[in-house]
């Protein structure tokens, strides 16, 4: 005998009103989004050179971060959660801590914008990808870059950690992915 446990129409019409809603607060386009690993709260970066901390509970905004000058292309939560990163068209990215309203760490070296950053697992590094087609790493603790990867033939775009941490996989805007080798800072191979 088959059991229906599909909600009924009323069901179905509390649980899509619980879990749709709309954040409201930034003036411009929204480019980018991240959920902190205890999904208490969203990141937003926009086009108004802000970051928004947001609630999932009360579904309202907590804190707006300003610091960048221009739009910020990319926020991503540490996987400790207690700080984040940013990236922005200002050539700089920031490290955060959700506590304080300006940044602890300003990173400054590229020479366009700075389009994706990734905290590393271990949460003592942030990578960089920018427009100048280079991979930088940044200490957390320090905000020194301490590795300056090879450069590559086009715009660094996205990026992603192994989860050991031992490698840094990269697109680029020329279709292709790049896998360094982090501890070489070199590349290992090009798909």
């Amino acid at each position: 005998m088959a059991l229906d446990v599909r909600p009924d129409r009323e069901e179905q019409k509390i649980l899509k009103e619980k879990s749709e809603f709309t954040l409201i607060g930034h003036s411009g386009p929204v480019y980018s989004v991240a959920i902190s690993v205890d999904d208490k709260f969203i990141l937003s970066g926009s086009q108004d050179c802000s970051i928004r901390r947001w609630s999932t509970q009360t579904r309202s905004c907590l804190v707006v971060y300003q610091a960048h000058t221009f739009p910020v292309w990319d926020v991503k939560f540490s996987p400790l959660g207690y700080y984040f990163a940013s990236a922005s068209n200002d050539r700089t990215a920031c490290i955060w801590n959700m506590k304080k309203h300006m940044p602890v760490r300003i990173l400054v070296g590229h020479m366009c914008d700075v389009e994706v950053v990734e905290f590393h697992p271990n949460s003592h590094y942030v990578a960089t990808g920018s427009s100048d087609r280079q991979v930088r790493l940044w200490s957390v603790e320090t905000g020194e870059c301490v590795r300056l990867f090879f450069t590559v033939s086009g715009s660094i775009t996205s990026m992603r950690f192994l989860r050991g941490g031992s490698h840094l996989v990269c697109g680029n805007d020329k279709g292709q992915m790049v896998i360094f080798d982090v501890e070489r800072g070199q590349p290992v191979d090009i798909v």
